[in-house]
């Protein structure tokens, strides 16, 4: 076991490498949320690479709110209509 992993019951659950999620961006943040931008994304202790692919959009300002869907660099475990991504989404450095 590494962090990030989930342990369960076999079959319980299945990794997926694509979330799609309602996302508002903070009003007080310093950046917008851009199409194919990649991100990194905190999910329960998971740290996990994303590019972002926004539903409808170019771009989600701060204090604007869309659907966007995470494209990850690695498998997680969501769980469908829980808060799973309640933690950050931030610019990845080169």
């Amino acid at each position: 076991m590494k962090r990030g992993d989930v342990l369960a019951h076999p079959g319980d659950y299945q990794p997926t490498e694509l979330l799609d999620v309602r996302f508002r961006c903070l009003p007080d943040a310093s950046n917008p949320i851009r199409h194919n931008q990649e991100v990194k994304l905190f999910l329960g202790a998971s740290e996990v690479l994303a590019r972002v692919r926004l539903l409808g959009n170019e771009m989600l300002k701060p204090g604007e709110e869309g659907w966007l869907q995470l494209e990850l660099r690695q498998p997680v475990v969501a769980v469908r209509g829980t808060i799973t991504f309640s933690g950050d989404l931030r610019q990845a450095k080169p």
